[in-house]
């Protein structure tokens, strides 16, 4: 038997770690994220991603999300990004 949990702030969330390893998402909104991760050259995703970034925001910056954005606007995949000028992270 595999177990589906992740760790232990997320065991409580089965149906969530369900629904992301299964891509079952109508869309996904990522406001402010870390984009300074990497995927596979071949990764597939159906579900749609708003990122929503400061320009000035030096906590998240955005230039790793415009990358990533267009990482996967080469691959027709479905990511938009928006810019908020002026707009710093929350602390």
């Amino acid at each position: 038997m595999v177990s589906r949990r992740v760790g232990p702030i997320l065991s409580h969330f089965d149906d969530l770690v369900e629904r992301i390893s299964e891509n079952r998402f109508d869309t996904a909104i990522a406001i402010y994220p870390y984009c300074g991760f990497t995927f596979e050259a071949d990764i597939q995703t159906q579900t749609p991603l708003l990122i929503i970034t400061g320009r000035d925001d030096d906590l998240t910056p955005e230039e790793p999300c415009i990358t990533l954005r267009d990482k996967f606007a080469k691959n027709d995949r479905v990511f938009d990004l928006v810019s908020l000028k002026g707009a710093k992270g929350w602390i």
